[in-house]
């Protein structure tokens, strides 16, 4: 079971909100929007990632990279960053849209939150990378509708059986 010692915390920078603002516009998703903060949370998510695991939020993350990830994982075919902009609670799941799931399965979904009750981001929001979980049994969680969206079903799997980031890190260094 994932703890609160488990997760990483994590900031965003001037920059990357910045530059996560001027992609905003450019990089709306042909589906349903449930908050006015979908786009921004989804880009922010992946410089989160990207600075996290590589020491470099731009890598992978130019708006013609951005473009061509499109219904693909989104780092180096692996890694699907899914985001979420929410007060923490371990009660949250990470989610996956039922029409994503039948299109594609990654390897591994890496969880990240931006800690607020506001809808707002900006530099000073908490984020949490708060785990990862395999693709194959994120998408074998429950299938239920997302807390009163009535559009579409999702996957659920509950954070606190996400496992920690830094694991992952470990099981593929020798991969490297």
């Amino acid at each position: 079971m994932l703890e609160d010692e488990d997760t990483v915390y994590w900031t965003i920078s001037e920059d990357m909100l910045k530059y996560a603002k001027s992609l905003e516009d450019k990089l709306q998703m042909n589906r349903t929007k449930e908050s006015k903060v979908d786009t921004l949370t989804g880009i922010l998510g992946e410089l989160v990632f990207a600075d996290f695991w590589y020491g470099d939020w731009k890598r992978e993350n130019s708006y013609d990279e951005f473009v061509s990830n499109f219904g693909k994982p989104d780092f180096e075919g692996r890694f699907e960053v899914k985001s979420s902009c929410h007060k923490f609670d371990w009660k949250l799941n990470l989610l996956i849209r039922q029409d994503y799931n039948e299109k594609r399965i990654p390897p591994f979904y890496v969880q990240i939150l931006f800690d607020t009750d506001t809808k707002e981001i900006n530099t000073k929001t908490g984020v949490i990378i708060v785990g990862y979980t395999y693709g194959e049994k994120a998408h074998n969680g429950e299938l239920k509708e997302m807390a009163g969206i009535t559009s579409f079903k999702a996957y659920h799997t509950p954070f606190e059986e996400l496992n920690p980031i830094y694991e992952l890190k470990e099981i593929l260094k020798d991969e490297s």
